[in-house]
């Protein structure tokens, strides 16, 4: 469900990651967490700073779910501020094998068949066709798709327990 996120985007690359995704060729996950903020976006330590060409994305993510079976990820990182205040986000699609990600895997025996664990990265230069939408629109594409995710975990759940008290 998170290359839903591809849906923001014009990119023609991003186009055929979808379809790829369609056909049941790929997986994508998502790179929020962090280290020290967890999942606000606000106090995010990750940055992407435009450089020509495109972007050089620098931080660290933890606690992200499937990274081991993905082959894309959506990360998040947030633009240089100004005057003190953060910067706006940033949307990326990354291939899991591009050069400069890092990885940690991290045991969890209560989520057994799920894996989960973090990356980071220093200085790594990804073209500008990697970024989803336009410069600074992270933050949007976040709100839009978590309220589609949380409501479609929400159903999923609601209804997993409307069908247990049917069988009981």
């Amino acid at each position: 469900a998170h290359a839903r996120v591809l849906l923001f985007s014009k990119q023609p690359e991003h186009k055929r990651i979808l379809e790829q995704f369609a056909q049941g060729n790929g997986y994508m996950a998502i790179a929020i967490t962090e280290p020290e903020v967890g999942s606000n976006i606000r106090g995010m330590k990750s940055v992407s700073k435009k450089v020509n060409g495109g972007y050089e994305l620098s931080g660290e993510k933890l606690y992200n779910a499937r990274l081991e079976s993905a082959s894309h990820i959506i990360l998040l990182t947030q633009a240089p501020g100004h005057e003190g205040k953060p910067g706006k986000l940033n949307a990326f699609c990354i291939p899991k094998n591009y050069p400069g990600l890092n990885f940690t895997h991290l045991d969890t025996p209560v989520l057994t068949g799920n894996s989960f664990g973090g990356f980071s990265f220093d200085k790594v230069f990804v073209p500008e066709s990697f970024r989803i939408g336009n410069d600074g629109d992270g933050g949007k594409i976040f709100r839009q798709h978590f309220t589609y995710w949380r409501l479609m975990q929400t159903a999923a759940a609601l209804g997993t327990a409307k069908r247990a008290l049917e069988m009981a």
